[in-house]
């Protein structure tokens, strides 16, 4: 039994001392030859020239010269020894509030008083610009985003913020919060501590990769013309100055294109403003056609002497017709946002669809019911006393056609109803969205039976009869249009 455990206490032993020298897991090594070697790196032995294992079949310490690796198995098992640095890429992403008032502005920042956000009344909006306050009560949409740190933060607060999380100790550390620094703009503090990683002892980082990054540094701390004008134009794109954008990033290429860390910056930023552009001018579209073929129709309606048939056809065709409410809406929204027509369709085809919008038929749904069918067939018959001769009751109500309806509201000057039924026809027959299935409201007149019970005094009393309903028009029901 002694034995056993002093047996044991050994290979334990032999374990930790060969978990400490080497890697603690099996790594599959691929060579260019197409073999495989796995075994466990001893990092303490690997050098710039060769990576040395130790076969987990053999125990024997293996030398390979990195050139015969994979280069994408070289490449990382390097960067994990410290032989090359692997630069970060991007910005730096943070978690932020955006926030929409009454009016529809959109501000983005971080709330520093959320806690006693409630008792103060307002919101303290942290901005790369400074703080803004915005009373709680104007607050209409609130949403928790990702948004660069650099849109909230200067580029000294964000150093300052990242130091107070941890303070740098090893060469690791120093390597860290240099690229995070290089990445946001301290562009400073990111020379001090690239410094800092080749004067420690413990860095095992290439000092010809490290003063390459502090030659770049020095070169925009040097450059601050370019680093200015690469700041315009990311203001351009947080505030949707897109053709402002467009243009500096031109002249900023024609000037720095050449350089190879600012082609890097210049490709970065030129897909930000594209992708950018894009989101913006979707949303745009999408909240503002909606609005304009509403207005069209509204104009039309008031303008000339359409006819019903000639009305629905206006509001039912689409883009391709040359005299229709959604070409008509494309270009004045294409004019608007300074687009083309044809960018307008595209970008309607991939906006957003969350929110559900509604169009009302109201009293004119009969007009679009189909197999309408009289409502005083359907009615109660009127009772008289036996014996005597029966009233005369009134002629019922005549149906409504859909000349006359039409001709009435444009008559009685009722604009808004003739434009909100042209628009729940340009919603369900135009093709122009994403229908839904459509609701239908009872007649709170007659409580959806297409009828209403009068009563009229005569010499044998009162004479309960029907007439045919005067809201609906003997459609029973308002059909509500929904759609994305």
């Amino acid at each position: 039994m002694r034995r056993f455990l002093l047996t044991a206490l050994v290979v334990s032993l032999i374990a930790v001392t060969a978990s400490s020298k080497g890697s603690k897991r099996p790594i599959p090594v691929r060579l260019k030859d197409g073999s495989r070697v796995v075994g466990y790196i001893e990092e303490n032995s690997c050098t710039n020239e060769a990576l040395v294992l130790r076969d987990m079949r053999t125990k024997r310490k293996i030398t390979i010269p990195w050139s015969k690796l994979m280069p994408e198995t070289a490449h990382k098992l390097r960067v994990e020894l410290g032989f090359e640095v692997e630069e970060a890429r991007g910005g730096h992403m943070i978690k932020a509030t955006r926030i929409r008032n009454k009016t529809g502005n959109v501000f983005t920042g971080v709330i520093l008083n959320r806690a006693t956000a409630a008792a103060d009344g307002y919101y303290e909006l942290k901005k790369s610009d400074g703080v803004l306050r915005i009373r709680i009560s104007d607050v209409r949409e609130e949403t928790i985003v990702e948004v660069d740190a650099r849109r909230v933060f200067t580029p000294m607060e964000l150093y300052d913020r990242k130091l107070a999380e941890k303070a740098p100790e090893t060469a690791s550390d120093h390597f860290q919060l240099a690229e995070y620094c290089r990445l946001v703009g301290a562009l400073e503090q990111a020379k001090e501590h690239y410094a800092k990683v080749l004067r420690l002892d413990n860095s095992k980082y290439p000092e010809s990769a490290i003063q390459r990054l502090i030659s770049l540094v020095e070169k925009r701390l040097n450059s601050r013309d370019a680093e200015g004008k690469l700041g315009s134009i990311s203001r351009h794109i947080v505030y949707n100055r897109f053709a402002k954008a467009k243009a500096e990033l031109a002249l900023f290429t024609e000037q720095y294109g050449s350089d190879e860390d600012f082609a890097r910056e210049i490709e970065r930023i030129g897909q930000r403003l594209e992708k950018s552009r894009a989101e913006y001018f979707a949303n745009a579209v999408a909240k503002r056609l909606l609005s304009e073929v509403k207005k069209v129709l509204g104009e039309k309606v008031r303008a000339d002497e359409l006819t019903i048939r000639e009305a629905m056809n206006f509001a039912s065709a689409g883009p391709s017709a040359d005299d229709s409410a959604s070409k008509t809406a494309i270009d004045n929204v294409a004019a608007d946002l300074k687009l083309m027509p044809e960018e307008v369709v595209e970008l309607w085809k991939v906006r957003p669809k969350r929110v559900i919008h509604k169009a009302f038929y109201r009293d004119g749904t009969f007009m679009v019911e189909e197999n309408l069918k009289d409502a005083l067939s359907r009615a109660p018959k009127p009772k008289f006393a036996k014996g005597r001769k029966p009233p005369k009751l009134p002629k019922p109500r005549p149906a409504m056609t859909a000349e006359r309806w039409w001709k009435g509201k444009r008559k009685s000057r009722k604009w808004s109803e003739l434009r909100d039924f042209l628009y729940a026809v340009w919603a369900e027959k135009s093709g122009a969205v994403e229908l839904l299935p459509p609701k239908q409201d009872a007649c709170q007149t007659c409580a959806g039976k297409g009828y209403v019970i009068q009563s009229i005094s005569t010499t044998s009393g009162n004479v309960i009869f029907a007439n045919r309903c005067n809201t609906c028009h003997m459609a029973t029901h308002f059909r509500i249009v929904r759609f994305k």
